[in-house]
């Protein structure tokens, strides 16, 4: 028993980083927790904001899509040519609808743009001249 009493290991400490570290309370920050960065925007604001544009576009999307496949359908249907209206006018949609979401994106941007040109000229960047 004695010589397992020399050989015994000592109990295991935490290393100094972990001793170190404050007891948190959930909910509060320390001085020495900085506030959390906002990387993006508002999720919220964000989701309300785009939810009824990005649905009707796709609700737009595929509506358009699906009549035109129902359109080739019938006049493969009536001229007995199988495949060759349907595939045809469902491309002729997706590239039609790809085509309007490029002018609405470039006119949502000039918009934007115009926007932040507007700020900017309200808001110059350095004061100069004298001060009272």
């Amino acid at each position: 028993m004695a010589g397992f009493a020399q050989g015994a290991r000592k109990p295991t400490t935490l290393c100094a980083r972990s001793q170190a570290r404050p007891q948190r309370v959930a909910g509060t920050q320390t001085e020495e927790t900085p506030p959390p960065l906002k990387f993006l925007p508002d999720q919220q604001k964000l989701a309300d904001a785009q939810s009824g544009r990005t649905l009707g576009r796709g609700m737009d999307f595929a509506l358009v899509m699906l009549v035109f496949l129902g359109v080739g359908y019938g006049l493969d249907r009536w001229l007995g040519t199988r495949p060759l209206f349907m595939i045809g006018l469902v491309v002729f949609s997706v590239v039609g609808q790809f085509i309007k979401m490029y002018f609405e994106y470039t006119a949502t941007m000039k918009v934007h743009e115009a926007e932040r040109a507007a700020a900017i000229q309200i808001q110059p960047r350095y004061k100069t001249g004298t001060q009272a």
